[in-house]
């Protein structure tokens, strides 16, 4: 499948009235998607989505070249994104890097979350990030929860989750393994709640 049936199946889910209390947006019961870049943007009429990825791999395009972020979750309120594997296969980025080559295309973030409230990011795993694995900025209300986050120690650049001027924010239960730090703050964060974190490889909670 591709991001386009990704895309439509979020468009049918958030075209419901107001009156529906939820709706959902399903993903395989096993298997893979390839998505090249999708980015959710709301709001939506049906009131809170459910994106249910469970038993779902969903793998980067390689390469990377001039695509900053890969899938982006945009003007949401009141999504819950469960389950599912994101496979940012950014080796060849991180040899690229690591050779300072002048050409090496940006470094893509697997999952952005931005100018949302009320998200829930529970059961997911992300490894091989090409870049940033997971990123909230501009949110409120955002738990990031039973989440597994796995690249290797020399991954350049390859922080875990990076918050970034965002409030009420809860990092729990995670195992984070990454290039650079497990956990980031960054300019005008405030309200964040992290517990419950194993970090290694990576730098540590900042």
């Amino acid at each position: 499948a591709s991001a386009r049936a990704g895309e439509a199946a979020w468009a049918a889910a958030g075209a419901g009235d107001a009156a529906a209390a939820a709706a959902t947006v399903g993903g395989p019961a096993c298997g893979g998607y390839l998505v090249s870049r999708a980015r959710f943007a709301g709001p939506c009429r049906s009131g809170a989505v459910a994106v249910n990825m469970t038993g779902a791999t969903v793998v980067a395009p390689v390469p990377y070249a001039g695509v900053q972020l890969w899938i982006v979750f945009q003007d949401v309120d009141g999504v819950s994104v469960a389950g599912g594997t994101l496979d940012g296969r950014g080796r060849a980025l991180w040899a690229c890097r690591r050779a300072r080559r002048p050409d090496c295309p940006p470094a893509t973030r697997s999952l952005t979350i931005y100018r949302s409230r009320n998200v829930a990011v529970r059961g997911l795993t992300s490894r091989d990030s090409a870049g940033i694995h997971i990123t909230v900025q501009a949110s409120a209300g955002v738990a990031i929860v039973d989440t597994v986050v796995s690249a290797p120690g020399r991954s350049p650049n390859t922080d875990g989750i990076h918050i970034k001027q965002s409030t009420g924010v809860t990092v729990r239960n995670a195992v984070i393994g990454t290039g650079d730090d497990c956990v980031s703050m960054v300019e005008g964060s405030s309200d964040v709640l992290i517990e419950a974190v194993t970090c290694g490889p990576g730098h540590g909670i900042r």
